[in-house]
């Protein structure tokens, strides 16, 4: 009767040591601990985070599959660098080498992959030789418009079958005027150190507040901005450089290896366009992973909306549409080429 007493006590023991052993080992491993059966002792780890919306692929950190799909989390990787790879059939390869820093989550940014052969090229999407003799430039496009400036400067606005122009009255003494699409607003610099914001209403432009601009614009070769107008985007000394409009916070993006014509962030602002002197390239947020999406002719010039790129071929006043995004912002590629390099 004892030594059964006893041993049921014993069990009890034996569960609740079980139970508090694996509290113990869970709360280390939420606090960034792993054990080394090697070593014998308990090291500090870190987490790490891997962002993206797919599924039936490979992900792997250091040669080693640790997940199936995105997005995924990693618990118990050792401080230091690290070499991480998503693959999928069918697509090309992504890859980027990240930093682990123990008792910390190293958060990686969106994976977007691109398909390896296109079911869909750059379309036709009109003619601009009728209202445009001579060669203009795509600044922007709307959801039922877009935005063109001619030889002589002159911003002129189209209907959504790009078949009639209207020009538009920017406010005077307005430079370097920049549009968001999805806004039917935009600013421009009323002098060095002045944005003013205007608004864009049935081909008619209205001025608005205008704000302080911190930096030197003689070093400074172009602009582009967020969604939200909070962040803008330049490229100085060959860098190109994120700054926010509303706190002193400065991101360095990329050093550049060639001079670029023009860049811009796809929609969702993880990823960017970039035009080279001879491409139109799609890379991701860290630069790391570039494909190249068409190649691109002097003169020739782009613009993004929410689901793809519009490419104007000046020399034949061209313009082509290639569709990055569905309806339900379902992420196509169109890719044609291997991953290329800046």
């Amino acid at each position: 009767m004892h030594i059964r007493f006893f041993f049921q006590l014993f069990l009890k023991a034996l569960v609740v040591a079980a139970f508090f052993a694996v509290v113990a080992m869970v709360t280390l491993a939420a606090y960034g601990y792993k054990y080394d059966r090697e070593a014998n002792k308990l090291e500090p780890t870190g987490i790490v985070f891997i962002d993206g919306a797919e599924g039936n692929l490979h992900v792997l950190l250091d040669g080693k599959e640790i997940s199936t799909s995105l997005p995924t989390r990693v618990l118990g990787v050792h401080e230091g660098f690290h070499g991480l790879e998503v693959k999928k059939a069918g697509f090309l390869p992504w890859s980027m080498n990240i930093a682990v820093t123990s008792g910390l989550v190293t958060q990686v940014p969106f994976v977007l992959l691109l398909e390896e052969k296109p079911d869909q090229r750059f379309q036709f999407a009109a003619s601009l030789k009728a209202l445009f003799p001579s060669p203009v430039r795509l600044v922007a496009v709307f959801s039922d418009s877009a935005i063109v400036r001619g030889k002589d400067h002159a911003y002129y606005l189209l209907d959504s079958r790009f078949k009639k122009k209207t020009i538009l009255n920017l406010p005077k003494g307005l430079k370097d005027p920049m549009f968001l699409t999805d806004k039917d607003s935009g600013y421009g610099f009323s002098g060095d150190h002045e944005f003013q914001h205007f608004s864009l209403r049935y081909g008619k432009i209205s001025s608005g507040a205008t704000e302080s601009f911190p930096y030197d614009r003689t070093n400074v070769r172009f602009f582009r901005f967020s969604e939200d107008f909070s962040t803008f985007l330049f490229e100085s000394n060959g860098e190109l450089i994120g700054a926010s409009r509303h706190d002193d916070r400065v991101q360095l993006y990329t050093r550049l290896a060639r001079p670029m014509q023009s860049v811009s962030w796809f929609y969702d602002t993880h990823h960017f366009i970039v035009h080279f002197q001879d491409e139109l390239q799609f890379c991701d947020e860290t630069f790391a992973n570039c494909y190249r999406l068409t190649g691109m002719d002097e003169g020739d010039t782009f613009a993004a909306d929410v689901r793809g790129v519009y490419v104007l071929r000046s020399k034949e006043g061209r313009l082509d549409y290639l569709q990055l995004v569905t309806s339900e912002r379902t992420f196509l590629s169109y890719i044609s080429s291997e991953q290329v390099s800046l």
